[in-house]
């Protein structure tokens, strides 16, 4: 790209021409007078500048993505300008009522400066008609570029990944020719690409730089900003710049009600940071802009030139319909495409070194080529012949899966022949699934139940999940649920509580579907039984003083922590001591089972009491209670619910800690087995655990966290799923079961310890 750079020059360029564009003056040893700019800030300044209160205003009556588009569009509505489509005339009052409330600033200099400048446009082929006439009134250049290179020949491929090893393939021997990466590109890339591209790209060593595509929003971080926005709780170096920005772009709506729905769409929208190499191919985004980024001893790969994706087909989709656009200074759907077209046909042509290719299918769908092979009467080559001269590690692959292929149908497939006289087949046979440990550098570490839950239950899982991050966050309906269960419960103390009020306020905070308000609906009912029934029976208990919701953090050793989210905590302080009980509501199963704790399984309650005595927020804490309580029951019967509602869970042994518990603790009706039998002692069905038990519990608990702290440290992540009464439940519910393959011997069988019956 060669450019004349001129005092007195102001460009209107895409951010990504811009940095192009300052590269080449760092090659210079000369300063000079110019400016930058985007389209997008130019027809801010010519037309007016949004205030950001406006999107408040306007989502008093308005969806967000209505909203939004409202925005976009009220530089093209003229206010002078009779509309007879319904939209525009909408458009057209938002527009005045904006105005007149003060929320578009207008640049009264603006039009005079720029006339004074030389504008320079590049990079906008798809301009709107009232953005040409706004550069044809400030006397602006729109540069265009030749056309001086052919079309070289289309390589076709049958497959995503054949077509993914050919380009792996020809980026290998380009650097081998003497080509450095980071003069490759590559276009075309979608998301299907993207998991072949890391495979193969990896195996062929060749760096590349992959824009993130996970957003802040689904993470477990972004999930706990959302909940608490607290910015102080962001330690991660990386993100901490990217919270900072969301909520200084949010600073306008910060005491709206509409904070958490655009909060909410900010995270979704900033993606995770990636790590970028300086010598690495770079992917191209936007097509139009190649003419301008591409020199002549640069290389480009085209991929996916397939019907509907190159060029790129615009539907009469949007917010205002083609029929709407025909009245207004705006392209139709046909016009976009059509100028789209021929953005693509002069981006390509422009490129000295170029390659094009499409396939036929992927793992989701299939494809036709794309019409410009016919309109351009491009010639149509098939693959070349496999090189396997530039990966090992994918030529062994290729050989498995030919293996596979080949012992599985009896087929022998294409290259099998050629590979098996480069590899020996007893490699084949030799896989071992067993993990090799390694040293982990992730510091600090911050645990939670759920995470030392998962690694008991088998480290593989623990590193998959954790480490690897490989299960993405996904709103359930029974995690919806259990939000607004356990939102109302915590209100439920209040002297001031309202149930229907908390209610709507906590379902207000979440979106549903048809199906799940419908269950939704029923099921407000059984919360509403469940307070009630709390209310009742909690009557009997000395225990007054509720903590809700209590989030407590502790630490367990250098760069470790544990926290937990305790649901309900009801204490009392009784002659220099606070007896206390521990309550966790579940809206599914209950499992209560000490038996293996020393498996490091079931460790909820009892790391509840940990963070809870380690905490230091109570004085001299006696134990009195550990529950959970089933809130789902499915009965209609009120006095088989009630039944049903009753706390399942370990008591104190000692008789007059019950009392405090439960005043008719001799006969409870709601705490399950906690009765006295006709001989004066506890029911033979109840758990107990004494003071001296709680406090060898804690000191156990203690050592088991550091045994898997020191575990995970070194890496020692096998794959050792439990087995319980001849029972896989490690891998019940493991959304990893399948790609481990655990055998026998890496099962670990649960010896079941009887407790002493007190």
């Amino acid at each position: 790209m060669n450019i004349d750079f001129k005092d007195n020059n102001y460009y209107i360029v895409p951010n990504s021409i811009k940095e192009q564009l300052l590269r080449e003056l760092e090659k210079k040893n000369e300063i000079y007078q110019i400016h930058f700019d985007t389209l997008e800030g130019v027809k801010e300044k010519y037309f007016f500048k949004v205030k950001e209160e406006a999107l408040l205003y306007l989502l008093e009556e308005e969806p967000l993505d209505v909203a939004r588009n409202i925005l976009s569009l009220l530089p093209a509505i003229e206010q002078e300008k009779d509309y007879h489509h319904k939209k525009l005339q909408h458009l057209k009052r938002r527009k005045k009522e904006l105005s007149e409330k003060g929320f578009l600033i207008e640049n009264n200099t603006f039009q005079d400066y720029i006339k004074t400048k030389n504008v320079i446009v590049m990079g906008y082929p798809l301009l709107e008609p009232y953005e040409e006439e706004m550069l044809k009134k400030i006397n602006a250049t729109i540069i265009d570029y030749e056309i001086p290179h052919h079309f070289p020949s289309v390589i076709h491929y049958s497959t995503i990944e054949e077509e993914v090893e050919g380009l792996a393939n020809a980026i290998r021997k380009l650097n081998q020719d003497g080509v450095s990466y980071h003069k490759i590109f590559l276009a075309g890339v979608e998301e299907e690409y993207l998991y072949s591209i890391k495979e193969v790209f990896f195996d062929f060593d060749i760096p590349i730089n992959l824009e993130s595509t996970s957003s802040l929003f689904p993470t477990i971080l972004g999930q706990e900003y959302f909940k608490h926005q607290d910015i102080t709780k962001i330690k991660e170096k990386e993100i901490l710049p990217l919270i900072k920005k969301i909520e200084d772009s949010l600073l306008f709506a910060e005491n709206s009600s509409y904070y958490p729905m655009l909060l909410e769409e900010a995270l979704k929208k900033t993606k995770l940071p990636v790590k970028h190499f300086k010598d690495a191919v770079t992917i191209l985004e936007d097509v139009k802009t190649i003419p301008y980024l591409i020199k002549d001893d640069e290389y480009l790969f085209v991929v996916s030139f397939n019907q509907n994706k190159i060029p790129t087909i615009f539907k009469d989709e949007e917010y205002l319909s083609d029929k709407a656009k025909e009245e207004c200074s705006l392209m139709t759907v046909r016009e976009k495409n059509k100028k789209m077209k021929q953005a693509v046909i002069k981006a390509f042509s422009s490129v000295k070194n170029l390659s094009l290719s499409y396939k036929d299918t992927s793992l989701q769908d299939s494809y036709s080529k794309s019409s410009l092979i016919d309109e351009l009467n491009l010639t149509v080559v098939e693959k070349e012949q496999v090189n396997f001269r530039y990966s090992t590690s994918y030529n062994k692959k290729q050989f498995g899966e030919l293996l596979d292929f080949y012992y599985t149908y009896n087929e022998e497939k294409k290259n099998l022949t050629i590979l098996e006289k480069i590899y020996k087949e007893k490699e084949y046979r030799s896989f071992s699934h067993a993990f090799k440990p390694f040293p982990l550098t992730v510091t600090p570490l911050m645990l939670s139940y759920s995470h030392l839950d998962d690694f008991a239950l088998c480290p593989f899982r623990y590193y998959l999940k954790y480490i690897l991050k490989l299960e993405p966050y996904e709103e359930s309906f029974a995690t919806k649920l259990g939000t607004v269960y356990h939102e109302v419960l915590s209100k439920m103390y209040d002297t001031s509580f309202d149930f229907e009020t908390s209610y709507q306020n906590a379902v207000s905070k979440l979106e549903w579907d048809k199906k799940e308000a419908f269950f939704l609906k029923r099921l407000k009912e059984e919360l509403r039984i469940v307070i009630d029934v709390n209310q009742e029976e909690e009557k009997t208990t000395f225990l007054t003083t509720p903590l809700l919701e209590e989030k407590i953090v502790i630490p367990l050793m250098e760069d470790v922590s544990l926290k937990g989210f305790l649901d309900k905590i009801l204490l009392k302080e009784f002659h220099g001591k606070t007896y206390y009980a521990i309550f966790d509501y579940k809206t599914g199963s209950i499992s209560l089972n000490f038996d293996y704790l020393s498996y490091g399984l079931h460790m909820q309650l009892p790391l509840y009491v940990l963070l809870l005595e380690r905490s230091g927020k109570i004085q001299n804490p006696v134990f009195a209670g550990l529950f959970y309580q089933r809130l789902l029951h499915n009965t209609k019967d009120m006095e088989k619910k009630k039944k049903e509602l009753r706390l399942i869970g370990v008591v104190a042994s000692e008789e007059e800690t019950l009392e405090l518990l439960d005043e008719n603790y001799k006969n409870s009706t709601w705490i399950k087995n906690l009765s006295v039998n006709k001989s004066g002692s506890l029911n033979h069905y109840l758990k107990t655990m004494s003071q001296e038990e709680k406090d060898e519990m804690l000191l156990f608990l203690e050592e088991k966290l550091k045994e898997f702290v020191s575990k995970m440290k070194n890496g020692e992540f096998y794959i050792r799923p439990k087995i319980e009464n001849k029972e896989n439940i490690s891998c019940r519910y493991c959304k990893f079961a399948s790609i481990c393959f655990h055998d026998e011997n890496d099962n670990v069988w649960l010896k079941k310890i009887e407790r002493e019956v007190k």
